[in-house]
């Protein structure tokens, strides 16, 4: 008696649901944890047949009679029936029982509602990301298609300004022979061109994050930056943004809508306090026909950024999320983007912005740069420790 209590004191203490039931299928024992799971009092499963807390009937009839053994080796997936016929996620496994030359059978029950809402959350949390993805590149088909028309008006303006110095005599040997790759290797200067003319102009400030224009805008004016630093960004339909370039002392930028007189294609925001100069179109017209340097100067800065924008373009369309990021990293310590020393101070999410991938992406990749002796991680900034491996990786 005694024995018979400790036994059923020990089935009880299971942590799992168990039940024995015979050929028939009708339950001659079971523990309180299957009771608990499945709502009913230990009792009641005396006048039970096992089918009914099951929604697959057929199943234990095919495990009583022999078929299909090899299927019920493992665990099996299926719905639970609870005593309000309220379906719940169970993990069974069958099992037989042979006691004095009777065949009986057992079924070990465990609740995996919780992991199945998991893995239905995850599932779902699939979904939305391959949604997101989706829609990135879209956003970013849609950036490139943007860039590649600026290219080909900016390539446009080349040719014309080309033409016009061919028509005034200047040979355009000279330009061939210093629109190399070696000119590009540090921004153009423009004040060594422009100090008298800019000495008497009126200088605009910015401060930090304060918006210069926005895409749509009109302007009359290119803009070079005195001092301060510029990022022009494109923001989708979605809010996400992507930065296509930064802008240092000594840079123009804006002159795609100024030239064409069309709308801006983009935003452009002070990165830090930032002093401008606008130039009218009327200004650079009398600069360019009083001063011929001006004018080969100028189409340096137009070829310098098609350039740029060429690699960037390529990048986005082919390079790997690796290569994108080593470009840039490498970008901002040549042209002393937001960099002293090389290192970086930018914040992880525009950085991901600049390069045109997910914050997660970035996160991990800046990792394995790290780990590979590429770089080092600080809390607010990157720092590049092996310039010449991360070129390698370009």
């Amino acid at each position: 008696m005694e024995s018979s209590a400790f036994f059923e004191a020990c089935f009880n203490s299971l942590n799992f649901g168990i039940a024995i039931f015979n050929k028939k299928g009708d339950i001659i024992m079971a523990n309180s944890s299957l009771a608990e799971l499945f709502n009913y009092e230990l009792d009641s499963f005396q006048q039970m047949n096992i089918t009914s807390l099951f929604d697959n009937a057929s199943l234990i009839h095919s495990f009583i009679s022999n078929k299909n053994r090899t299927f019920f080796d493992g665990l099996i997936e299926l719905q639970g029936i609870k005593q309000n016929k309220e379906f719940i996620s169970i993990e069974a496994n069958f099992g037989k029982i042979e006691f004095e030359k009777f065949i009986y059978y057992k079924v070990v029950v465990t609740n995996i509602s919780e992991r199945k809402a998991k893995e239905a959350q995850i599932v779902t949390e699939n979904l939305k990301l391959e949604e997101r993805i989706k829609d990135q590149n879209k956003e970013l088909e849609k950036i490139l298609k943007q860039l590649s028309n600026s290219l080909n008006i900016e390539t446009k303006l080349l040719k014309s300004v080309e033409n016009l110095l061919e028509k005034n005599s200047t040979s355009p040997q000279f330009l061939k022979s210093n629109i190399g790759k070696e000119i590009f290797e540090s921004s153009y200067d423009s004040t060594v061109f422009f100090n008298s003319f800019l000495k008497d102009k009126k200088v605009y400030k910015y401060i930090k994050g304060e918006a210069i224009y926005c895409e749509g805008n009109l302007s009359n004016h290119i803009f070079l930056i005195k001092k301060g630093i510029v990022k022009t960004y494109k923001t989708s339909e979605y809010g996400k943004s992507y930065i296509t370039d930064f802008y240092t002392e000594g840079n123009f930028f804006g002159y795609v809508s100024f030239v064409k007189q069309l709308p801006h294609f983009q935003n452009a925001q002070a990165v830090t306090n930032t002093q401008l100069y606008k130039i009218s179109k009327l200004e650079i017209s009398n600069l360019i026909n009083k001063n011929q340097p001006v004018l080969q100067n100028f189409i340096l800065l137009l070829a310098n950024n098609i350039i740029n924008m060429k690699e960037q373009v390529i990048s986005l369309a082919y390079g790997s999320v690796r290569q994108k990021t080593a470009r840039v990293l490498i970008k901002f310590i040549n042209y002393n983007i937001l960099s002293l020393n090389n290192e970086i101070f930018i914040s992880r999410q525009d950085l991901a912005n600049s390069i045109g991938i997910a914050k997660e992406t970035l996160i991990r990749t800046l990792h394995d740069f790290n780990e590979e002796g590429l770089i080092k991680l600080n809390q607010k900034s990157v720092t590049v420790i092996n310039k010449a491996n991360l070129l390698k990786v370009l």
